[in-house]
């Protein structure tokens, strides 16, 4: 789980995780800030 992103910084650390083999399984968002749940 990561969190403390800016939501305009979510889709390059997806990219960069999911290049390492995790997939996104989950993504929240509030005023902002954003966290990503990702798997293996």
């Amino acid at each position: 789980m990561l969190s403390g992103l800016l939501v305009a910084q979510g889709p390059a650390v997806t990219a960069a995780y999911e290049a390492e083999g995790l997939k996104l399984a989950r993504q929240g968002e509030q005023e902002g800030w954003l966290t990503l749940t990702l798997e293996r």
